[in-house]
């Protein structure tokens, strides 16, 4: 075959094939577009969303930081946060003699009304023991524990260790829902139990720490 029927061959076979039909560039570009999106590699459609999910993610990141941070360091949650305003107490002459040996709170989340101090029996223990009652107008109350004794419950109640700053306790609600924070300080034991006649007012773990931190 000459070149002239060569090239008459290569006519008839493009006018055989219409244009959509070869395998020239443009079908090239087709084939590989095709090939891409079967194998998840489709030219990536730039989303206006994209950005905006971006922004939302990294604002949620740092508002968690701030909260886990804040619950940290005492601003945010339960470390330190007082929910209830904290009254000045200043004590009795009977209870200013038991102040001399046993440190007294000087601090309330009310406004003590009434305050007395009794000995129970010392079943004998050479160390002294007090118990001092706070009260308030509204049937609020605290009860103060105190001796100089070691003390060892022997209850089932399980306690949970509390810490703020350079304090460190113990909390526990008992079977009578009285809320008791304990502690030890200058080879001192401290009880500060919660109770009231009006169930609507309660008093929250912190308070009890702020009256606790404010002895001295």
């Amino acid at each position: 075959m000459d070149e002239k029927e060569l090239e008459g061959l290569r006519k008839t076979m493009r006018a055989e094939f219409p244009e959509e039909f070869q395998f020239n560039n443009r079908m090239k570009e087709k084939v590989k577009n095709e090939i891409r999106k079967d194998n998840g590699m489709a030219p990536k459609k730039k989303s206006i969303l994209g950005p905006a999910f971006s922004a939302v993610f990294v604002l949620g990141a740092l508002a968690l930081f701030i909260f886990i941070g804040g619950q940290e360091l005492g601003f945010i949650g339960e470390n330190n946060a007082s929910y209830n305003e904290m009254f000045t107490y200043e004590p009795t002459e009977e209870i200013s003699e038991i102040n001399k040996e046993f440190k007294i709170p000087t601090k309330f989340p009310f406004e003590v009304t009434d305050s007395f101090a009794s000995t129970p029996p010392t079943q004998n223990q050479k160390g002294n023991r007090y118990t001092i009652d706070f009260v308030s107008s509204n049937g609020q109350q605290l009860t103060l524990k105190v001796t100089s004794n070691e003390v060892i419950y022997s209850d089932e109640l399980e306690r949970e260790e509390v810490t703020s700053g350079d304090f460190t306790g113990e909390y526990v609600v008992n079977e009578n829902n009285v809320q008791i924070l304990t502690w030890d300080d200058d080879n001192n034991h401290y009880s500060l139990g919660y109770m009231s006649e009006n169930q609507e007012s309660s008093l929250t773990k912190e308070d009890l720490i702020n009256v606790a931190k404010s002895a001295k």
